[in-house]
Order: C-alpha cells, then sequence, then structure tokens
C-alpha cells in the first residue's frame, strides 16, 4: 500500500470470497463503506479510496445487494471495474435482464470493457439457459486467443452441444477474415471449408 501500486488488485477484487468469514467481511464493508461515499459524493471528482473493491466484494458475498446498489449510485461515473459488483448482484437474484441493461450502462467511449463487459453478459444468459441467445448475441465475438484455431476450440467448450462444423462457419462469419481460419478448419477435419479458406474470398462457403 506504501507503494502506491495496487499488486493485490486481484486478491482485493475477490476479498469477499476470501474472507469467508461473514463477521469480517461485515467489518471491511463497514470500516471502508461510510469513507468511499463521502469521498464519491462530497469531495471534488478525482477522490480514490484505497479498498473500494474489497468493500465492494464483501457488500457481495455478504448479499448485501440493496446496499451495493445504494453506494454504487453514488459514482460519478459508471467504471465497470466497480460497477460489475452491482451487476453480478442483480444476476443472483434472477434478475437477469437488469443484470444486463445495467452491464450495458458501464459501456465507454473507448470500449475498453467491451470485452468484459460481453463476456459477463453471455454467462448470464447462459446461467439464464438462454444458451442460443448467449450464443448469438455474445458467443462468437467474445473469445479470445493468439489464433483463430484457439477461438474455435474455446468457442467449442463454451458451446460444447453445438454442431462443430457449424460453429466454425459461424465464426467465419462473425469475424471474417477467412483465410486466417485455414488452420481451424484442417484441424477439425473440415477439409472443404479448408480450401475454401485458402481460396479466394469470392468462393462461397
Amino acid at each position: 500500500m506504501d507503494d502506491g501500486v495496487q499488486y493485490l488488485a486481484p486478491v482485493e477484487d475477490r476479498w469477499g470470497e476470501i474472507a469467508v468469514y461473514p463477521e469480517l467481511m461485515e467489518e471491511y464493508a463497514e470500516r471502508l463503506r461510510g469513507m468511499i461515499q463521502r469521498v464519491w459524493v462530497d469531495e471534488p471528482p478525482g477522490g480514490h479510496v484505497i479498498g473500494t473493491a474489497i468493500c465492494l466484494s464483501c457488500l457481495l458475498e455478504t448479499g448485501r445487494y440493496g446496499d451495493l446498489i445504494e453506494l454504487l449510485a453514488c459514482a460519478r461515473a459508471r467504471w465497470w471495474h466497480w460497477h460489475r459488483f452491482g451487476a453480478e448482484a442483480l444476476a443472483r437474484t434472477g434478475m437477469w435482464d437488469a443484470a444486463i441493461a445495467y452491464a450495458d450502462t458501464c459501456r465507454g467511449p473507448h470500449g475498453n470493457d467491451d470485452w468484459r463487459i460481453d463476456r459477463f453478459c453471455e454467462d448470464v444468459l447462459i446461467k439464464s439457459g438462454r444458451t442460443e441467445e448467449a450464443y448469438r448475441r455474445y458467443g462468437l465475438k467474445t473469445v479470445t486467443g493468439p489464433t483463430y484455431l484457439s477461438i474455435y476450440r474455446e468457442t467449442l467448450k463454451r458451446y460444447p452441444d453445438r454442431d462443430r462444423r457449424q460453429v466454425l462457419l459461424d465464426l467465419i462469419e462473425a469475424r471474417g477474415q477467412r483465410g486466417k481460419c485455414f488452420a481451424a478448419a484442417k484441424d477439425a477435419g473440415f477439409l472443404d471449408i479448408a480450401l475454401v479458406c485458402a481460396s479466394p474470398s469470392s468462393l462461397p462457403l
């Protein structure tokens, strides 16, 4: 903390889980909640409380969803790193559409967190049993990887019940650049698709 660099930020983000004991979570939440609210509401913009994520995580894990949403409403800006706790709170209460709508309000002009928000929304839809909607809205664009082969494999892991060939075709259509899908098509054994990927893009799939 004295270094001014949050080396333990991943730990802070999940402190509610790590703390385990409800009374310990409550202690951290109450120690920080008032200070965070004061900085967000009463002090000039730009103020920051070290341990904000700890407080939000503890409020989430103790089930204090109302207090969590109320505190986040005090923030002057929508920042996914913080507001994802509020979106998760809504999801845990079964308010699936509200959770997705809440997450969408955190999209910024530069889109830095868009892929994280997309992944959250995809997971919410999957948990709510709306797998087809998750696949169509988010599943074809959320997976990242160094190659199209790795993207294809990871997409299949997330949607194991879907037709492997159709998933490949859907990824090619959604992402374009069919030439980069050659290795994925060849590895999957769809040599006809691999041949098209290696040919001029004017050829139909």
